[in-house]
């Protein structure tokens, strides 16, 4: 079956376990796996990750700010308060994120959505929630702007990190049906033969479907008639020892009796119901005699409803376990069915279900609580004429769930009423089109015409309407309106963000025909590149018409990425993957003078490697892959001149099914053959053998090469072990003048192959030649014992043996150390730069560990020997450090060089901000015009949150006082970024003030 068919398939799909490995949002549709997705995650990092403390809160079962505190105490009790500064160990505090929380059912709290989201704010101000990782679930349509605001004001995780459940795969319903017992090849027929794709593709109504399938061999077309069809029969399923007829009351009353239990759920906001008399305080749950001995009505039946038809009720398969003794729904959108379902029986009148089911906010506008949009949509669905006036008191709420409804009237009663309210409200206010669910009727295209002809007309800088009609167009699939659609993304009166939301719709809804209307946008932007400062436009313009332009278009198009992420730094990171054979060597030229330019503007893209990581990807894949090595080769040697973190091409990596691949090891000998001809010195041989990224962190996948498995060993070298003799062999055939420039790699070689047999056999067939002095005669010659070699190798095993020994200066840098924090406590501001530094080196062995440049001042490894409440003097010295102090020289700025003192300011500001922020504060702002250029200039050592976030504070705090110093020091940093003294990039040295050990 064609998958395509059943969705469209999103841009980029990430696995679960990848998208979770850090905090993240999950949404999706109701019943598409959420909560079973957080399960997953849940269970899988319980033993991976070893959290110190974890916890899944159902927000469904809050009510208030101390439900959620008391549900979540056993992670918020393990964090300090917000600004408590840690006292663990650096190592330790970078480790990453120690507990666990999880948020499910955003969607289903009784709350509203800005009381959820003042919850998450407080969460923030009150903990200290850096080690803390979230993950949350909610439904698409009720994240709003609101909602992701704070969550990100919260907890920093922005849209890069908001993600939508795909639906399932084809794959997926072919292990489903196998696992129930069902031939996948005839239920996927009877899927698209019913026309229930859509149903097939979220795991709750995908099970209904099998069960309904696997008894009566057909399938029902809409989620109304499944519900209706599968839940009566699921109300009879106890188990599979229990037969039918063993169990109490008719199938009719059974679920009956079940629709009550759901309703009064729903409406009570009950976590379910309990079998015993009486409920525990503190547990919402309903106790079985509000339902013992009441009267309920099947069709031509009357019945009285009895504790053994409510515990086989509980006990089926549409409740689940909340307790001892207790049960409930087992799936909110089963509930709000069953909810609907009886209601709609007993035909409960408008009034009374306004009185149920309509509220009034804060404003004093009526709306529909979030946790009844289901049950007011399925309402709709089984009774339409209830449609027209629900849908007027909230149609944002009804659309949520406009899948459930068939009837065309109300679902053209949706799209006026989400026009009407994007007409009154203003951008911002929470309304997220980008989740917005199909809408389809069969007057939509002449419904949405009409509307976008009116929005057209009115002022071209009110676009929120005219951004609900562009979504409304694009996920209805609306293709008459391509010429209208693509007429707005040209049209530059329009806002770029507009114009770009246009251009992704025209392309979603035909890409080949709205490629030629789009392409003079780049003519555009070459002209006026003003036009999309953020490069959404460019981007979504080069997405649809990459393929309809020439490569000279293309490269003409490409301009180093002035936002990330965008849609633009998405299409650049892909790009290299979509080359054909005859872009590829072209296109490697055009990099060599972009991408791989140290002095290029490309170089201060973040993603800029990962872009010339894939452009290698694709140049050694395809069938022309052997013939682009030499100029491969070329390019490759100039760009490893600047020391990339650049991992061995995923071509070159064995299938981790073929780890002998014999076409991967050829092309990897012909590399490194052509590295070593085009080498011009020692350094270009060095970096062939040791310029490859040893820890590289990507998945090696290979997309252009389908006979084998797609994941592929990780390589942190071109040859190993097993290319020895070849290697051996070729250095035979170079010259004297090129032999030189395969020793670095011979050396490599043989350190992974001189233990092995071969290994040494083939380093033995070498004696009386060159390599054999220049790589192998110095493990395997006899040495004088009284040579120069021999008293080197003496000196290693002495320092080595030294290490395992206590440091003799232990006792001497104690005293050092607090003699320096002395000092500086009695008013010598000086000392504070030695303390720094000394802080560094660990006590028990007289080492300075690797840290960062911004590791926190307050957990030095150097920390241990002052006395209790060091942290408070360690403050009070950075303070006066910073009030008293002054730069002593900025000649330093813009160079590689890093002298102590701006360092020490460093790692005193960053104290005591995280402190509290408020000795900040009194700084005077002679002091901030004196230290702002050291707090520019001065290099992060990552572009992580934790670092980028306490300098962006910083820098927001110096600007209210030396907006002139930041503007000219930054000035002096793009002048010599573009006006560099050699092309080389090159490590940072720090100029440490050794002597101050003694």
């Amino acid at each position: 079956m064609d998958t395509s068919s059943w969705y469209r398939q999103p841009p980029s799909v990430v696995p679960l376990i990848d998208a979770c490995a850090v905090s993240a949002v999950l949404l999706g549709e109701a019943g598409i796996g959420k909560s079973s997705a957080l399960n997953t995650v849940f269970e899988a990092t319980q033993v991976s990750r070893g959290w110190d403390a974890q916890v899944r809160v159902d927000l469904g079962q809050v009510r208030s700010w101390e439900d959620l505190t008391r549900k979540a105490d056993a992670v918020l009790s393990r964090l300090g308060p917000r600004g408590h500064a840690p006292t663990a160990s650096s190592s330790d505090a970078e480790a990453g994120h120690a507990h666990l929380l999880v948020l499910d059912g955003v969607d289903e709290c009784r709350a509203t959505g800005k009381e959820i989201a003042g919850w998450f704010t407080d969460l923030a101000a009150i903990y200290d929630c850096r080690r803390l990782q979230v993950l949350i679930a909610c439904r698409s349509m009720a994240y709003t702007d609101v909602l992701s605001q704070a969550v990100i004001a919260a907890f920093g995780i922005d849209e890069s990190r908001t993600y939508t459940l795909a639906p399932l795969r084809r794959s997926d319903l072919v292990a489903a049906a196998s696992a129930k017992g069902v031939d996948p090849k005839l239920f996927l027929e009877a899927v698209t033969d019913a026309g229930a794709q859509a149903l097939a593709r979220t795991p709750l109504t995908l099970d209904l479907l099998l069960d309904t399938f696997l008894e009566h061999s057909t399938l029902p077309a809409s989620r109304a008639s499944l519900y209706a069809f599968a839940l009566p029969h699921a109300v009879m399923h106890q188990g599979h020892d229990r037969a039918p007829d063993d169990l109490a009351g008719s199938q009719p009353q059974r679920f009956t009796t079940a629709a009550r239990l759901a309703c009064y759920c729903v409406l009570t906001g009950a976590e379910g119901i309990t079998t015993r008399r009486r409920t525990e305080p503190g547990l919402a749950l309903l106790a079985i005699d509000t339902f013992l001995g009441t009267q309920e009505g099947t069709p031509g039946d009357t019945f009285t409803i009895e504790r053994p038809i409510v515990e086989g009720v509980l006990n089926s398969s549409l409740f689940s376990n909340r307790g001892p003794a207790a049960a409930g729904p087992a799936h909110a959108s089963i509930a709000s069915y069953l909810a609907a379902r009886y209601l709609t029986n007993h035909q409960v009148p408008r009034e009374q279900l306004q009185g149920l089911l309509v509220h009034r906010g804060e404003v004093g506008e009526p709306g529909i609580p979030t946790d009844l949009h289901e049950l007011a949509a399925w309402l709709i669905s089984l009774r339409p004429e209830l449609g027209p006036w629900l849908i007027e008191v909230d149609p944002q709420a009804i659309a949520s769930y406009s899948s459930y409804i068939e009837d065309p009237h109300c679902t053209e009663l949706i799209v006026d009423g989400l026009l009407r309210q994007a007409r009154q409200d203003t951008p911002g206010d929470g309304l997220p089109w980008w989740h917005m669910a199909p809408l389809r009727h069969p007057g939509l295209a002449d419904q949405l015409e009409q509307a976008l002809h009116e929005a057209v007309n009115r002022a071209p800088h009110i676009t929120h309407e005219l951004e609900l009609i562009l979504n409304l167009i694009a996920e209805n699939e609306v293709g008459e309106l391509l010429q209208a659609v693509a007429s707005i993304a040209c049209d530059a009166q329009y806002p770029h963000r507009l114009r770009r939301l246009a251009a992704q719709c025209a392309g979603m809804l035909d890409q080949a025909e709205a490629a030629p209307l789009l392409k003079p946008i780049l003519a555009e932007l070459a002209q006026q590149p003003e036009h999309d400062p953020a490069d959404g436009l460019r981007g979504a313009v080069l997405q649809t018409c990459q393929p309809w332009l020439t490569l000279d278009e293309l490269l003409a198009a490409l301009t180093p990425p002035r936002t990330d992420p965008s849609l633009y730094t998405s299409f650049c990171r892909r790009l290299p993957a979509s080359l054909s054979e005859d872009q590829i060597a072209p296109f490697l030229n055009w990099a060599g003078s972009h991408l791989m330019d140290p002095d290029s503007l490309w170089a201060g893209w973040s993603d800029e490697a990962a872009m010339v990581q894939g452009l290698f990807d694709r140049a050694l894949s395809g069938p022309e892959a052997e013939a682009r090595v030499p100029v491969v080769a070329m390019w490759l040697r100039i760009y490893l001149q600047t020391y990339p973190q650049l991992a061995v091409p995923a071509p070159l990596c064995a299938p981790l099914d073929d780890p002998e691949n014999q076409h991967a090891r050829h092309l990897r000998r012909t590399l490194t053959r052509h590295l070593i001809n085009v080498a011009q010195d020692a350094e270009d041989a060095f970096q062939l053998a040791e310029g490859w990224d040893p820890h590289p962190t990507r998945t090696v996948r290979s997309h252009f090469e389908t006979s084998v498995g797609p994941e592929r060993e990780q390589r942190t070298s071109l040859l190993d072990a097993a290319d020895l003799a070849w290697l051996v062999k070729f250095e035979q055939s170079l010259s004297d003048e090129k032999a030189p420039h395969a020793w670095p790699m011979l050396q490599h070689v043989w350190s992974m192959a001189r233990t092995t047999d071969a290994g040494q056999d083939t380093a033995w067939s070498t004696q009386g030649t060159r390599v054999w002095s220049q790589v192998f005669a110095q493990d395997l010659e006899a040495i004088p014992i009284d040579g120069p070699r021999a008293d080197q190798l003496r000196a290693q095993a002495a320092r080595r043996q030294s290490r395992t020994e206590p440091w003799q200066g232990r006792d001497e840098y104690i005293t050092t150390t607090r003699e320096f924090l002395a000092h500086a406590e009695s008013g010598d501001h000086d000392s504070f730069v030695p303390l720094c530094w000394n802080l560094q080196c660990d006590p028990d062995t007289g080492r300075f560990a690797a840290t960062e440049l911004l590791t926190d001042l307050l957990s030095l490894p150097g920390t241990v020997i002052l006395a209790d409440g060091y942290e408070h003097r360690l403050l009070a010295v950075a303070r006066r450090f910073v009030t008293n102090g002054l730069p002593t020289d900025s000649s330093w700025i813009g160079t590689n060089s890093l002298p102590a003192r701006p360092w020490a300011a460093i790692f005193a500001f960053t104290a005591l901000l995280n402190d509290d922020g408020e000795i900040l504060a009194t700084l005077p702002s002679g002091q901030w015009q004196a230290w702002a250029p050291t707090l520019l200039a001065f290099p992060l050592t990552s572009t992580a949150a934790r670092h980028i976030g306490p300098r962006g504070q910083l820098l927001e705090m110096a600007l209210l006082h030396a907006a002139l110093q930041l503007e000219t020091t930054y000035d002096a940093l793009v002048r010599r970024c573009l006006c560099p003294p050699h092309r080389r990039r090159t490590v940072p040295r720090l100029r440490a003030q050794t002597s101050s050990r003694r």
